[in-house]
């Protein structure tokens, strides 16, 4: 007789679309498809490449408010 394997998991996840997600990670993930976050360097932003949308808002810091103009509407060109 074979001996199975349990697999332990502790923590809190989030299981969808076949895979585990851990809930301190979730803000590395698009909140509308699940998709794993991109980081854009040169604006210094997190976007969904699936969704193309930027994900992070403009912050008060002077630099990051001239990016944030400068930067398109969306991270593709359709």
């Amino acid at each position: 007789m074979k001996k199975q394997h349990k697999h332990k998991y502790l923590g809190t996840f989030l299981a969808i679309n076949g895979k585990l997600i851990r809930t301190d990670e979730l803000r590395d993930y698009c909140y509308k498809c699940i998709s794993l976050l991109r980081y854009n360097e040169e604006f210094d932003t997190n976007f969904c490449a699936k969704c193309n949308e930027w994900r992070d808002s403009a912050s008060n810091d002077m630099n990051s408010e001239k990016e944030c103009r400068q930067r398109p509407q969306k991270p593709f060109d359709e």
